[in-house]
């Protein structure tokens, strides 16, 4: 739900808002999984924060001052790409934790609905997550 498009200039804030009131309707969440849900779009929310998504000013100072030696530094972007890696597979291990979570919560009906609903944009989008 999170790739359609139309969505990608919103804020990450408005972004995941507009997942959850999405999946919300769509899967027909109750109170209590709406609640669920929201706690877990908070958290993350929080570690997109914690992480640093993207290049940060960090980063950003360090690839001009890169660019502009007379010879690139290695060891350094060694490190900076390492260090992007080891976020995102810690991100990707937070997902998987969250998507086992909401899995939990949902009814055996809801699984298959979201599963039809996974299915479709799988081949609505093929072409662009590949």
């Amino acid at each position: 739900f999170g790739f359609c498009r139309g969505h990608w200039s919103k804020s990450p804030e408005e972004k995941a808002k507009w997942v959850v009131k999405k999946i919300s309707s769509e899967l027909d969440l109750t109170d209590t999984q709406k609640v669920e849900l929201e706690k877990m779009k908070s958290e993350y929310l929080q570690k997109r924060k914690d992480f640093g998504f993207g290049i940060d000013a960090a980063m950003r100072v360090e690839l001009i001052t890169q660019i502009k030696s007379s010879k690139l530094d290695e060891p350094k972007l060694n490190k900076m790409v390492l260090d992007k890696i080891k976020r995102q597979e810690l991100m990707i291990l937070f997902f998987k934790n969250k998507f086992i979570e909401f899995h939990n919560i949902l009814t055996q009906e809801q699984k298959i609905k979201l599963a039809e609903k996974t299915e479709k944009f799988m081949k609505k989008f093929a072409n662009e997550i590949e």
